[in-house]
């Protein structure tokens, strides 16, 4: 099953949804919120979108955005797997460097 596409096009179905919950948050995170939605608006990228709400969700849940997402780049598979000790969720693609 294609798992990232899955995600990705059940998050566009909720997208308006979570936008709605967004705006109706009160308090600290309400005014954190506040700061960080007007990007969507602004940008009809679909993948800026998708990255706008999944941040504001972190920041809904009360976690750093900073944390969503993580590069790893490395050329030995011990390296590459001693960075992923510390990440609790993630998605991976492996990518081969060839050298001409």
């Amino acid at each position: 099953m294609p798992l990232q596409s899955r995600f990705l096009s059940q998050l566009d179905v909720r997208s308006d949804k979570l936008l709605k919950l967004f705006e109706k948050r009160g308090g600290q995170i309400g005014k954190r919120l506040e700061r960080t939605l007007a990007p969507m608006t602004q940008d009809d990228d679909v993948d800026a979108g998708r990255e706008c709400v999944l941040k504001w969700l972190c920041v809904y849940l009360n976690e750093d955005p900073a944390n969503l997402v993580r590069e790893f780049v490395a050329e030995d598979e011990a390296a590459i797997k001693e960075s992923f000790e510390d990440t609790t969720v993630g998605i991976g693609a492996a990518v081969a460097r060839v050298g001409w």
